[in-house]
């Protein structure tokens, strides 16, 4: 497990739908949906400044010791096929009609190594969601969003842990995970699931305006 690994699994599991190699990383363009997919990932031995807006990756050895863990949901774990899968997630994230279609995009584009996977209640209605995607020995956790009724109530915690289940199951190490710094409920559910924070990355844009440019740190 190392950070230039972990990068270039996250290239693959979160593709960007135009990339260019140049020599001191690689630029990614998806029509502005995410930073990740819309930046120049500096390749190791690139100095840059580190700036605000802070993000975190975090990892976890596999097979994951999960079966103690409290406040776990009794939802049941189901894996979606891909249009089910974005559907689900449109709806519980409230992306609008044109990152929906950069999202579809995207996905379309990944490995065949991933499990696309919700929890739903009693009835059916999903839950939450989420995917894995497993490149090498690395299994990147993506995408997992909760219904704002059904927060608190440990169904996250189900729907990861099964996730990194399957992730062991498919020969993967270990697994990682982004997420911003700020975001103390993901941290502490992390956390509770064992992740520990790997390394931290920032990053830099520039704003135009009228009157000339403007740089901005986030």
């Amino acid at each position: 497990m190392n950070i230039q690994e972990i990068e270039l699994a996250s290239r693959f599991a979160w593709p960007a739908l135009e990339e260019q190699e140049l020599p001191y990383g690689v630029l990614r363009y998806s029509s502005g949906y995410s930073k990740r997919a819309n930046s120049l990932n500096l390749l190791p031995g690139i100095q840059a400044e580190p700036a605000e807006g802070q993000k975190h990756v975090m990892t976890i050895r596999l097979p994951a010791v999960t079966g103690n863990i409290t406040n776990r949901g009794s939802g049941n774990s189901k894996e979606y096929s891909l249009p089910n899968w974005l559907q689900t997630y449109h709806r519980l994230s409230g992306l609008s009609g044109r990152e929906r279609k950069i999202h579809r995009q995207m996905l379309g584009k990944l490995p065949a190594e991933h499990c696309l996977l919700a929890v739903e209640d009693e009835s059916g209605q999903p839950l939450c969601c989420g995917f894995t995607v497993v490149v090498g020995r690395a299994a990147g956790l993506y995408n997992i969003v909760t219904h704002a009724d059904a927060r608190g109530r440990g169904y996250g915690t189900q729907l990861a842990s099964k996730l990194l289940t399957w992730a062991a199951d498919n020969e993967a190490t270990y697994a990682y995970l982004q997420v911003e710094a700020g975001n103390f409920p993901a941290i502490k559910l992390y956390r509770k699931l064992g992740f520990r924070t790997f390394y931290s990355y920032w990053y830099r844009t520039r704003e135009f305006s009228g009157s000339g440019t403007q740089e901005s740190r986030r």
